[in-house]
């Protein structure tokens, strides 16, 4: 049985933009180590994470702050059900530091028929090169010892052969190797090399020197171990392929009660690292005329839009957006009343050329038969008011406690009657890979929409891109996904 690795390295998290190494996109990287989270999540958990350290860049001896940003990175990891092994790099406070916010790592970790030797006190060298002392080379021996399996060396400066494509190395590689090859080590996965160095073999062992996060493309690494001690390796990245335009079609600003840390002059910026070619705002509607009690408390679904609760945030909302950049379009995610009345001026409706709508609130204490039902005829409201695009489209169903599957193709239906799109999404859940394969079958388009409350998700669009290969489309983006 494979063992499965899922590894990231050098974020360098700092707060502000990194002057210094301005390609360095530090200020970003708690995003990105979020995604790759929430990938793992999605795909399927490996068998064990490898943080690979230089998780954050101190401005100086006296960044007290610095502890608060390894203590954010600390809490996110904890979200990871399977062993998590972290370690230090040189930009990091020192092990005994370090190590008083991370769990300190075992001598190794044993998972199948492996054991990873993770080291994290070899000691820094001219160059920004490292040393490993006896001491730590006789952990070898201790993992090989009653143990016939695969062992696996981790740590930050990556040890490599004489003459390997890379800066940095052990000042006693060739000690280090002729350990490994002794001990039978057939895989050493290192980091620091923030271009990252192509995976390779001496014949004896498989050395994987994983990019950084902090620097585009972004790149993490998936590693599979097989029993046999071959090695396969695939580096994703968080930036969108290139050949494509690419858009996210569904996202939220701080108007949106839901909102986290929404910006827009950020998601600017984000655009351009992630290859975004443009983003629709899709603020809630309802929550641009109820206030957050009156709108968590569905005034908006008994009372639509004519009523004495509707409050003037739509004008500040409008006024907000002429600040956005020009690869934004404004649109809204219209809520529909339980009448079926969309929960917006129809001027502003009739407006604009692109709109979504969603379920987000149907009468509590119904059966699952009338809940479909009257899921099904807010949908064909929406289809009525000239919605293009069905956000989240079985959501409500599965958040209420009710199978999904009975009312794809009914909902699919409808969709197609009334030439809407169905939204591909991953907020609060997973997009249902069979309702999506069959509205492809049933000739619907789909929309990518992130739904983003939290920058961490803005154009987060690769479980998106997974779902449709997951389920064998093979074929032009362009030929299903709306373009707004």
């Amino acid at each position: 049985m494979s063992l499965k690795l899922a590894v990231a390295a050098d974020l360098h998290y700092q707060k502000t933009a990194n002057w210094k190494h301005p390609e360095r996109k530090g200020e970003y990287t708690y995003f990105f180590l979020h995604r790759f989270v929430k990938m793992l999540m999605i795909t399927g958990w490996p068998d064990a994470v490898l943080i690979g350290g230089d998780l954050i860049d101190p401005a100086g001896a006296c960044d007290h702050a610095a502890f608060g940003r390894l203590q954010e990175i600390a809490e996110l990891l904890k979200k990871i059900p399977v062993p998590v092994l972290v370690l230090p790099g040189n930009h990091d406070p020192a092990p005994e530091m370090f190590y008083q916010v991370f769990p300190q790592p075992p001598d190794y970790l044993e998972i199948g028929n492996a054991r990873i030797l993770p080291f994290w006190a070899d000691p820094e060298r001219p160059g920004y090169n490292s040393e490993r002392l006896p001491q730590e080379l006789e952990r070898f021996d201790r993992a090989r010892r009653n143990f016939s399996g695969n062992l696996v060396a981790f740590q930050h400066v990556p040890v490599l052969p004489s003459g390997a494509d890379c800066p940095y190395n052990y000042v006693n590689h060739d000690a280090v190797i002729r350990k490994m090859h002794e001990t039978g080590c057939v895989l050493s996965v290192g980091a620091h090399c923030h271009r990252g160095v192509p995976q390779f073999s001496d014949g004896k062992c498989t050395y994987v020197t994983v990019p950084a996060l902090c620097e585009s493309p972004f790149r993490y690494a998936m590693v599979e171990l097989g029993d046999d001690g071959t090695v396969r390796t695939e580096v994703e990245s968080f930036r969108l392929p290139g050949g494509f335009e690419w858009f996210d079609c569904h996202t939220h600003t701080p108007f949106a009660y839901c909102s986290e840390n929404m910006d827009i002059g950020i998601e600017a910026d984000l655009m351009d690292q992630l290859n975004l070619t443009g983003a629709v705002i899709t603020e809630h509607s309802g929550q641009l005329y109820y206030t957050n009690r009156d709108f968590w408390g569905h005034r908006w679904f008994d009372e639509g839009f004519d009523s004495p609760a509707v409050q003037p945030r739509m004008k500040l909302f409008r006024q907000y957006v002429t600040t956005a950049d020009p690869r934004f379009r404004v649109s809204f995610e219209v809520d529909v009343s339980r009448a079926g009345e969309p929960v917006l001026e129809p001027e502003i409706l009739k407006s604009l050329p692109f709109k979504i709508g969603a379920t987000h609130y149907i009468d509590q204490g119904l059966s699952a038969e009338e809940s479909g039902l009257q899921l099904l005829s807010l949908i064909e409201a929406h289809g009525k008011a000239g919605i293009n695009v069905l956000a989240h489209p079985t959501r409500i169903l599965a958040a209420r406690g009710f199978d999904e599957e009975p009312w794809f193709d009914r909902i699919i239906a409808v969709l197609k009657q009334y030439n809407m799109a169905a939204e591909v999404n991953f907020h609060q859940n997973s997009a249902n890979p069979e309702f999506t394969r069959r509205a492809i079958e049933a000739g619907l388009k789909l929309s990518f929409g992130t739904d983003s409350h939290n920058l961490a998700n803005f154009g987060f669009l690769q479980p998106h891109i997974w779902l449709l290969r997951k389920i064998g489309y093979n074929g032009d983006f362009a030929d299903i996904l709306v373009k707004p």
